[in-house]
């Protein structure tokens, strides 16, 4: 079986509304012909076992040996996270017959072909069929998108079911999308649209500025203080009170973060090893409750997701570092698909399990859960909780993203229970983000994907 003939169509065409792939298949067994019923088990049994690598992948049912290619071809590209759908066959000859699929992004359309072959191959396989794991591996660097590929697949897709016409931004980075034409286009960014404010992108990256803004407009943050030099910042946190958390004045995606320090040994301890002797560092009032993430865009909530606490679970065999290896492997963290973080061991984890009296080599008792961080991070799993945001809190999240003079923001909210008011007390503004990070709403790994892209594009 080989591909003789392919063609990238940028879309629209005669075939399809969307970017998509044609491709002449060829083979020595009949290709249009129905496989015989034992035969057509085994294949679909085979591309079923390779959709559980991506939990969301639909395989539908195929009765030809094209309509296998054609359906390897789709689920290739949605175990790496592009939701493609569309695909069509068009018999030629007995053993030839044309192939028209949706495909993401050029750069892929050779390595899907092939990866499509190598799983149609061994799908019809009587014996010795490769693993599907084993072929995407092989397949791994050219097919692994950056989020910002995802956000402009998605963004064009969304556009042309609105009517909208949508290209990648001539002479832009990819991940740029310009949206509509003439006088009324407008260009998008993974995070941003060219309507976001620059003054409100740096007042949103300083944490002390943002905080003053949301403190001015009426809304709840947590307690601060600004301080330089160890012994400052420990007199800081005792005029405060432990816990605390240590964090940049500057940054992003929670590096640097230190949550939840006890005594001032600690507090050291996190100066030397994070910061530096003689770092400026803010000092910040350590909130229990769980760890939210509102989206506001074009002044309208849109979605909400709770990041879910990192932690593993104790089986009574497994050691700590085992626990958090078998994670990385259950959840897919390798890297080779689109997904959440890889756990690494460092200095973080190593404190908050030090905290636990447990070590990586520590054989935590059956049914414990060991926390690894005690902060949201980008190893964090989410899961959407948009239904269940208490209208105050939604108009909160709006308020704080005006405040910020920002269009589209990411409002990082911790509260005990997000379905209960922020007027009772019950929840205080962490951070506002610029630009912020929209597949933790897109695709969560639980609960239902929002279609953020048709919210961007309507606003």
């Amino acid at each position: 079986m080989k591909a003789v003939y392919k063609i990238y169509h940028p879309g629209p065409g005669i075939s399809s509304l969307r970017p998509h792939a044609r491709v002449v298949l060829e083979a020595d067994i009949p290709l249009n012909q129905p496989l015989e019923r034992e035969q057509l088990q085994k294949a679909m049994n085979y591309l079923r076992s390779a959709s559980r690598i991506q939990a969301d992948t639909y395989v539908s049912p195929a009765g030809t040996a094209a309509q296998i290619f054609l359906e390897s071809a789709l689920l290739v590209q949605r175990c790496f996270v592009y939701p493609v759908s569309w695909g069509k066959t068009v018999p030629l000859a007995e053993n030839r017959t044309e192939i028209a699929f949706e495909i993401a992004r050029p750069r892929i359309f050779s390595a899907v072909t092939g990866c499509a072959l190598a799983m149609t191959r061994s799908a019809l396989a009587t014996d010795r069929a490769r693993k599907p794991e084993d072929i995407l591996r092989q397949f791994q660097s050219d097919l692994t998108p950056e989020i910002k590929h995802i956000y402009a697949f998605d963004r064009l897709k969304t556009a042309a079911r609105l009517g909208i016409f949508a290209q990648t931004a001539p002479g832009m980075p990819e991940g740029h999308v310009q949206v509509g034409q003439g006088t009324s286009s407008r260009l998008l960014a993974p995070g941003f649209t060219d309507l976001t404010s620059h003054l409100g992108r740096e007042l949103a990256g300083n944490k002390i500025y943002a905080r003053q803004c949301l403190k001015a407009a009426g809304l709840p943050t947590p307690s601060q203080f600004q301080a330089r030099g160890e012994e400052n910042i420990v007199l800081a946190a005792e005029d405060m009170g432990c816990p605390v958390v240590l964090k940049p004045v500057r940054g992003s995606k929670s590096r640097k973060v230190v949550v939840g320090l006890q005594n001032p040994d600690e507090i050291r301890k996190a100066c030397r090893e994070t910061f530096g002797r003689q770092a400026r560092v803010l000092v910040e009032e350590y909130l229990q409750g769980m760890d939210y993430r509102m989206l506001v865009i074009g002044g309208e909530f849109a979605a909400a997701a709770l990041r879910l606490p990192l932690l593993v679970t104790g089986d009574g065999l497994r050691t700590v570092a085992e626990l958090i290896s078998m994670t990385n492997e259950v959840q897919r963290r390798q890297g080779w698909i689109l997904g959440v973080v890889t756990i690494n061991l460092d200095n973080e984890i190593l404190r908050v399990l030090a905290a636990q009296n447990l070590a990586p080599d520590s054989v935590p008792e059956p049914g414990r859960d060991v926390i690894l961080r005690r902060n949201s991070s980008g190893e964090s799993l989410s899961r959407d909780i948009t239904s269940l945001v208490h209208p105050d809190n939604r108009d909160l999240a709006v308020a704080a993203a005006r405040a910020c003079r920002l269009d589209v923001a990411g409002i990082d909210f911790n509260s005990p229970d997000i379905s209960r008011s922020w007027k009772t007390g019950a929840g205080s503004i962490v951070e506002v983000n610029a630009g912020p990070a929209v597949d933790i709403h897109m695709y969560p790994q639980q609960g239902k994907w929002r279609d953020i892209s048709w919210k961007i594009i309507r606003f």
